[in-house]
């Protein structure tokens, strides 16, 4: 068997559990089946092992020759190292399968959401971006083009839009053999799993996300809390929002964020999730709330839909009607419901099954 050698930008680690779990969950996957895999992190800066993951810096992985003959995956290719890894191991390298996620194939400035006002960062860097991004696109095509003259290439697509994304900003793929593969959720999200812990109480709503970003559409929660003052909202996350911006009396703010493992059994405290999103490629958080059975209001755009348009546990609001009421009557109607669409989408399993034999296939 073909061994495996993942690129990331960067990977977990006992100091940082969050970055990039996504790819974290189908590599622990991997090793269940016996599949040789490591993990070059490019902002490592020694080896260590996370959950029984061997991650590597890059000099480890050029001095160990950790290309020769091997399958390399990249998620989330970059130029400054994907790329540049890429090319100077191009005559060791077996098969290279790229995955993309997302704002690597994107023009950032154009087809992000605009900063918050008051988020001076997210709006330096995005107008370097204007700069930036034209740059980062052309090299793409360049180098996946020149890649897939020189060895065996394959792309995987982690939803329909970010394929479409891709073949709108880079190039159209034609015969470069090709997959949409959903990112699967974490194992602790059990598939309808989710069990109300009923009060007497008021209704109690979540929402775990980064909070600076507008992306991430923190801005909404405050709204629909704002439109219903009778619920209970908690976020959950790290950013400077809650100094900035002004919000009522039933909602709280926890600045930091809980371990994926843990995630689950918080979820159960909770009446209902709130997830809104103003752009994504597959919404993975979504993707797990969804999938663990608790209700959910999240945004009505095309990518959600996509994701989780099978889902009965699932409300979708226009972004610009956040000031619904919701009462108990629309909680009662987003009731959870197995079927072999919903079973499947996610299922980290079926999943990683399908990644491998398409990545292993000739």
């Amino acid at each position: 068997m073909t061994s495996l050698l993942v690129l990331v930008q960067a990977y977990p680690s006992e100091g940082n559990p969050y970055q990039m779990g996504y790819v974290h969950a189908r590599v622990k996957q991997y090793l269940v089946t016996g599949q040789p895999v490591r993990v070059l992190s490019f902002s490592a800066t020694q080896d260590y092992q996370f959950e029984g993951v061997e991650v590597v810096t890059a000099q480890s992985a050029e001095q160990s020759n950790l290309f020769e003959a091997a399958t390399v995956i990249s998620h989330a290719p970059n130029l400054r190292n994907h790329f540049r890894m890429i090319f100077k191991q191009r005559r060791k390298i077996a098969k290279l399968v790229f995955v993309f996620h997302g704002h690597e194939v994107m023009h950032v400035p154009s087809e992000y959401p605009q900063p918050y006002h008051w988020n001076k960062k997210e709006k330096r860097q995005q107008a370097l971006r204007w700069v930036l991004d034209p740059i980062k696109l052309k090299a793409a095509k360049v180098f996946l083009r020149y890649f897939s003259k020189q060895m065996l290439i394959k792309f995987i697509f982690v939803s329909r839009w970010m394929k479409e994304t891709f073949e709108r900003n880079i190039f159209a793929i034609g015969e470069i053999e090709n997959a949409i593969i959903n990112n699967p959720v974490s194992k602790a999200f059990s598939k309808g799993g989710f069990q109300i812990n009923p009060s007497k109480g008021p209704l109690r709503a979540i929402c775990i996300r980064p909070l600076d970003s507008s992306k991430y559409s923190i801005d909404l929660v405050l709204k629909l809390a704002q439109s219903n003052p009778n619920i209970i909202v908690d976020v959950y996350g790290k950013g400077q929002l809650p100094q900035v911006m002004q919000y009522g009396e039933n909602v709280s703010f926890t600045n930091h964020f809980i371990t994926q493992s843990e995630i689950p059994s918080v979820l159960n405290g909770y009446d209902l999730a709130i997830l809104p999103t103003r752009l994504d490629a597959q919404g993975v958080s979504a993707c797990e709330f969804a999938s663990y059975g608790i209700p959910m209001i999240t945004s009505d755009i095309p990518i959600m839909q996509e994701m989780l348009g099978a889902f009965t546990n699932v409300c979708f609001l226009p972004n610009d009607s956040f000031d619904t009421i919701v009462d108990m009557a629309l909680i009662d109607s987003l009731k959870y419901v197995s079927s072999p669409v919903t079973d499947r989408l996610f299922d980290l399993e079926s999943l990683v099954q399908q990644e491998l034999a398409f990545i292993n296939g000739d």
